[in-house]
């Protein structure tokens, strides 16, 4: 167990001991360190961007991070095969929380083992004390991994760690048939939608114009992966509940408070149809509906609506789309897979703008205003964006580092590396000059306009 210091000088022997029990622990055998230590002594002189996980040589152009990804995680993969060939890195045994001011054998592995990612120096590697270039080394560490960067090495941030360099390495090589498949021309502009990094990033002319936080779909309702065109914009729109969601998730809501469905602004009609008339929700017995749900929710536009102010239309075969949120505090979670499979945006003003920049009716200030009129409005882009909706556990970044996310999906256990199963086949990106100009309302809705999954 690692200790509070009280003056590591005298306990350094204590801890050399006990590093020897705390690896054995971890299934790892003593063999493995003069391994480790040859390893460190040889990548002195090469600097850490040649170690696991730490950066490697930065892509020639950072604005195309995502078309020069390939290169850039072929070379994170020859680092890791480098750490396997020397044996790996050391697992962390189970333990408490480690948190800088404790020392001891389980310190010293923690230490061994960000040496050998490139997250330490390797002189750094040794020792005992969990200081402060120790703490920086975890956030470093952290940051890559997707995770809280508050520097502790709690139950989390410990799995992250005794991930074996063989499964980072199959990770990678997973990850690189994915990064393969984006085209070569994505676009002028267009959005790109990493599930895993529950992430949004808006790129112009090969440069990242913004960066947003999403939430995406719960393991049981998963987020597809897709390449679609985002065609529409509808401002304060109503939202109609799928079946499914109804019976799942709204129903026992009702059932707990039998004013739910007026609270939260939702109206009921008979069937599925548009053409069922409204019913009166206090008139129907929802206790005697034993799993069977014959009836269409639809909730108004409002402050309470689940889309929030604004929705992003991308037409696609399991009617998913993007949009805004009552449920701000959710962004401020680290893990926010939590939709039923739509992608739920931080900025649904800012995004607009963007869509919209080109359309001279459309300033940042007519965007606002049209989601704070409080009325539904549908816009089609006069140039739909593309938008690239994918499944990446791994990737290197503008700096050449590589980053890991967990595998929300179990995708990437799948025989076909989980690219064929979850990719869409592109769907052609309609010509400017077929679609009306953006500033044009609809009277009519689309063909496509399902509601689909929930936000």
């Amino acid at each position: 167990m690692a200790r509070r210091i009280s003056g590591c000088g005298e306990r350094r022997n204590g801890c050399r001991r006990g590093l020897k029990s705390s690896l054995a622990g971890a299934r790892v055998t003593w063999l493995w360190l003069p391994m480790l230590f040859l390893f460190l002594c040889s990548s002195a002189s090469t600097g850490t961007e040649q170690l696991g996980d730490a950066p490697g040589h930065p892509t020639s152009d950072p604005s195309s991070e995502l078309l020069n990804g390939t290169s850039a995680l072929s070379q994170a993969l020859s680092r890791h095969l480098a750490i396997a060939e020397r044996g790996g890195w050391p697992a962390l045994p189970q333990g408490e929380t480690l948190r800088v001011g404790m020392s001891g054998p389980a310190v010293e592995v923690l230490r061994l083992r960000l040496s050998v990612s490139g997250d330490l120096t390797p002189d750094a590697g040794k020792g005992c004390v969990f200081d402060g270039e120790t703490e920086a080394a975890v956030k470093r560490f952290q940051a890559r991994h997707g995770l809280t960067q508050d520097g502790s090495v709690g139950l989390q941030t410990r799995s992250a760690l005794n991930v074996p360099v063989e499964e980072r390495i199959r990770q990678i090589k997973v990850n690189l048939g994915r990064v393969s498949t984006l085209p070569r021309d994505m676009g002028d502009r267009f959005l790109f939608v990493n599930v895993p990094d529950f992430s949004l990033s808006a790129f112009r002319d090969g440069r990242r114009v913004f960066e947003m936080k999403v939430v995406v779909g719960r393991p049981q309702r998963p987020t597809p992966s897709l390449r679609e065109p985002l065609t529409h914009i509808v401002f304060n729109p109503d939202w109609n509940v799928p079946r499914r969601i109804a019976a799942r998730d709204i129903l026992p809501k009702i059932l707990k408070d039998p004013r739910h469905l007026t609270k939260k602004g939702f109206r009921v009609y008979r069937g599925q149809t548009a053409e069922g008339p409204e019913l009166e929700p206090e008139a129907i017995d929802w206790q005697g509906l034993a799993g069977k749900f014959p009836y269409r929710l639809r909730q108004d536009p409002g402050p309470q609506n689940a889309l929030g102010r604004m929705k992003f239309v991308l037409p696609n075969p399991f009617d998913i789309y993007l949009h805004d949120t009552p449920e701000r505090k959710l962004f401020a979670r680290t893990h926010r897979a939590l939709s039923s499979g739509c992608v739920r945006v931080e900025k649904p003003l800012e995004l607009a703008a963007f869509l919209l920049a080109d359309d001279p009716a459309w300033s940042p200030e007519a965007v606002r205003a049209a989601a704070e009129s409080g009325k539904t409005r549908w816009l089609r882009l006069s140039d739909p964006v593309p938008a690239y909706v994918v499944y990446w556990t791994a990737w290197a970044d503008p700096n050449g580092t590589a980053q890991f996310r967990d595998d929300l999906y179990h995708r990437d256990a799948r025989p076909d590396d989980g690219v064929a199963e979850v990719e869409v086949a592109p769907t052609p990106f309609p010509p400017a000059a077929s679609a009306p100009r953006s500033g044009a309302s609809m009277s009519g809705r689309p063909s496509f306009a399902a509601n689909g999954a929930d936000g």
